[in-house]
């Protein structure tokens, strides 16, 4: 797998916003398998982390500035959650 075709799979995968389809569990194999990300725990909570800072920095570039704010609102609206939960301020 060529480095492109890599990134073309983390794309596709990051278009699938979170649903688990039969294509996800695919792509997600095959980045294991290129050993591009690394698999912690097991299906349905495995957790991926990439394997390089480099292939993780060019993955976040290649998304449209919109996507990423998306992505950067579910991940304030989750620490918010978190932080209501433990009874702390979300301020």
């Amino acid at each position: 797998m060529t480095f492109d075709e890599a990134l073309d799979q983390i794309r596709a995968l990051l278009r699938q916003r979170g649903r688990v389809t039969y294509r996800s569990l695919k792509l997600r194999y095959q980045l294991v398998e290129a050993e591009l990300v690394y698999q912690r725990g097991l299906l349905p909570r495995a957790r991926y982390i990439f394997k390089h800072a480099l292939i993780q920095d060019t993955a976040y570039q290649s998304l449209l500035k919109s996507r990423r704010q998306q992505l950067h609102q579910q991940v304030a609206r989750v620490l918010g959650r978190a932080v209501c939960r433990d009874g702390g301020d979300p301020a």
